[in-house]
């Protein structure tokens, strides 16, 4: 498999996982808490895209993913305040732009993911 097609299924697969993850993180926030169910389903999505963005080379996109990874399991299910739902979901963003980008297309991107590390 070529890079470009590597890169390819990293976007259908960050595209599709987001878009599970996102309703899970949606309904949590309203909560104010994720079950062990719903941190379950979050913690296989971020390492299933964090082992692809590794795949494709996409080491800030694999570094953000470990951070969230890391939060959700230290954390563990519990109430959060909504800045953490929201800083999630924005996360959620900035990947889906990195795994649809040409590598090297976008520097700004590479700037967004590292403000996004510093707070996780």
């Amino acid at each position: 498999m070529s890079q470009t097609d590597l890169q390819a299924s990293f976007g259908r697969e960050t595209a599709e996982l987001i878009g599970q993850l996102t309703p899970l993180i949606v309904e949590a926030e309203k909560a104010g808490e994720i079950s062990e169910a719903g941190q379950g389903r979050a913690l296989r999505g971020l390492h299933n895209l964090k082992g692809a963005a590794l795949m494709v080379d996409s080491g800030r996109a694999g570094k953000l993913l470990h951070a969230l990874e890391s939060l959700f399991r230290k954390e563990g299910p519990a109430r959060r305040p909504a800045a953490f739902f929201d800083a999630v979901l924005e996360a959620f963003d900035v990947l889906g732009r990195v795994s649809a980008a040409t590598p090297g297309e976008n520097p700004a991107l590479d700037e967004e993911l590292a403000v996004l590390e510093r707070p996780l």
